[in-house]
């Protein structure tokens, strides 16, 4: 929520649907035409994820963590349908576990990992040797970094540096 003065009056969904307060809409909110069911359920998971990425849960939190995933992974299959529910749905009710092994889940997330196979999807460039390509890629970049990083001395240009 945000507050344009601290004697500001508090926003309810009912005024922000209704748009009461018309400085804080820029345009129409794609929430606005989602079901609430399926709006609260989404916010079980954003909750429980927020939380078990914080570096410090307390204890009340962590077992809040527990139920909002467990509520979440047992009213998915009946919002979305049996043939929807992945081995990926299921697992979210472990996250809380490997949270209290590893520390906060950015400290063990893919995420960074996914990102970088964006970075390797765009250095293709034609579909008939990708492999070859990101190869090629990736040993430009390593060159070109080396060569920023380090600079040769040559005794045969006079103690002039010289970039690879």
């Amino acid at each position: 929520m945000a507050y344009l003065e601290i004697d500001s009056v508090l926003r309810s969904d009912e005024s922000f649907r209704n748009h009461n307060q018309e400085h804080y809409h820029k345009g129409k909110s794609p929430l606005i035409k989602l079901n609430n069911t399926f709006y609260f359920h989404f916010k079980l998971l954003v909750s429980a994820l927020c939380i078990l990425v914080c570096d410090n849960i307390c204890q009340l939190h962590y077992q809040l963590t527990e139920s909002f995933l467990k509520e979440f992974v047992s009213q998915y299959s009946y919002l979305y349908g049996p043939h929807n529910v992945s081995y990926n749905v299921h697992n979210l009710v472990h996250h809380r576990m490997f949270v209290k092994i590893h520390g906060p889940l950015d400290n063990f997330s893919c995420f960074k990992y996914e990102n970088y196979l964006q970075e390797l999807k765009k250095s293709i460039k034609s579909s008939k040797y990708p492999l070859q390509e990101i190869t090629n890629r990736f040993i430009e970049k390593q060159k070109h970094s080396l060569s920023e990083k380090y600079q040769i001395l040559n005794p045969l240009t006079a103690g002039k540096e010289i970039n690879i």
